[in-house]
Formats: structure tokens, sequence, C-alpha cells
């Protein structure tokens, strides 16, 4: 595991054939485009949902192999049951939509006001809003002030990586790509939080919400919940897609106040 510049993963000029495909497929359009990648069978789908993308896609994602790490019938489970859902969870995809997808969020999360998650009233409040995840005033003002530290962080520029510079276009946001593994066939699949597709460093980001993001606590948990196998993976879809291997940028931001937050990149 090796650290590199972060700052060198702005400030790049896309060139002109994806600047073109970004325009057309990545930016402006809401059809499930099948992108082709630079390797043979390798190819993205562009405004795929995370339900598309988990139940109805073929291929071994990073969350497959973490469970097969542990024995095969794990690994039938999670194909069976998907991942339980828990407080932890829901908060760190609500982080990861108010920090990604700030323009969706409200269509997939909603703020309960009335207190206790019980009674009558959460019951109907429950049935008014039944295709979005509810979550409380308190735990909407920790999403925010995790949002607002991961952001505003001044060792890497984030907001300009995800939207600003040097053009949004060179930039993907939950970026789906498949493909073949060329040693075992094994069909393989990656969803990206966010992605640099372009020189000078094809790079591909992952927001992780956690309860310490210091060094040296982030990076015990790091190999505890194999986010480096989650980084050769990805790095993998990033060599299919683009022809090049490019680094793994993991931003780590604590799920409770003052919301501390940590960056690194994993050659």
């Amino acid at each position: 595991m090796e650290l590199f510049d972060l700052g060198a993963l702005t400030g790049a000029t896309p060139p002109g054939s994806l600047r073109t495909l970004a325009g057309q497929f990545l930016t402006h359009s809401n059809a499930h485009v099948r992108i082709p990648g630079a390797m043979p069978g390798c190819y993205a789908i562009a405004n795929l949902s995370d339900r598309q993308y988990h139940e109805e896609m073929d291929g071994v994602s990073t969350s497959g192999l973490k469970a097969i790490l542990r024995s095969t019938a794990h690994f039938q489970a999670y194909k069976r049951n998907g991942s339980n859902d828990t407080p932890s969870r829901r908060f760190g995809r609500a982080t990861h939509a108010w920090v990604l997808e700030p323009d969706v969020f409200w269509d997939k999360f909603v703020v309960w006001n009335g207190g206790r998650r019980q009674g009558n009233e959460y019951d109907a409040f429950v049935d008014k809003h039944p295709s979005k995840t509810i979550l409380t005033a308190d735990e909407f003002e920790r999403v925010q002030g995790a949002g607002g530290s991961i952001l505003s962080n001044a060792d890497f520029p984030l907001k300009a990586y995800l939207f600003d510079q040097p053009d949004p276009t060179v930039t993907v946001r939950e970026f789906s790509i498949f493909w073949e593994d060329p040693v075992t066939k094994v069909k393989m699949k990656a969803r990206l939080d966010a992605g640099r597709l372009t020189a000078p460093l094809a790079s591909a980001f992952d927001l992780k919400t956690t309860d310490d993001a210091r060094e040296h606590s982030f990076t015990r948990q790091m190999f505890d919940l194999h986010y480096d196998m989650q980084a050769a993976v990805y790095m993998e879809a990033l060599l299919h897609f683009t022809g090049e291997y490019g680094p793994f940028i993991l931003g780590a931001v604590e799920d409770k106040d003052p919301h501390g937050s940590n960056f690194f990149g994993l050659d």
C-alpha cells in the first residue's frame, strides 16, 4: 500500500472522444446506456439504480467476495438475502447521497421530526413515504455535519473532484462497470461512488463513514473490513474500462460530532 499525491487527480483535461461520450451519456441522459470499455467485453452503464445494480445485473461484486472469504455458505446466504439494514448502514447511505447525489437526495430520503419512531402519527408518516428511507432529525443533523466535514477537508478538494473542475463531465458518480476476469473467467462488477476516467490519472473514489477517521485507527478498519480488496477490484474495473490502472481513494468521515474526516490514497 503506497500513498500518492491526491492533488494530481485534479486539473485533468479530458480527451475529445471521452468528453463527447460524457456529454452524451453521463450527464444528459436518463437512459440505461451501455458504454463500451477499453478492453474487450468490458462495458459500463450510467444511470443504473442501486437496486438494479445489486438485484438485476450479473456479476460478483466486492460484497460477494467479502462473504465468500468467510465461507461458501455465507456467500450463498448473501446471494439469497443481501445485506441486512442497520442504523449505521442507513446513516452511511444518507451521508453518501448527501455528498455524492445532492440533486436526488430528497427523492430517496425524508426526515421525521416527531421524536420516537412509533405511534399512529409515525405509522401514517411511513405510509405517506413508502419508497423513501426515513431519517430522524438527529440523524439528518449528523448527515449534514459529516457531509460538510468531508467536503471542506483541506487535504483533498473533494467538491472540485466531484462537481467543479475542470469539467463536470470528467467525473462520473454511481457508475457501474462490468467485465470478465481474464484468469478465472468469473463475471465481475463494481459500482464506483465516483471516479475520474481520464488522463493524467484515472481514479476511483469511495466514501466511508466510521467511528474514528484517524490514520492509525482507520487503517486497522481498512483491513478488517477488506477495503484493500475493494481497492484491488475497483482498480481492475478502471483497468478494463479505461485501459490503465488508477488509484483508489477512500474518504473517511466520522459519524458523530465533530465529524473528523480523512483521505487515504491506495496504489
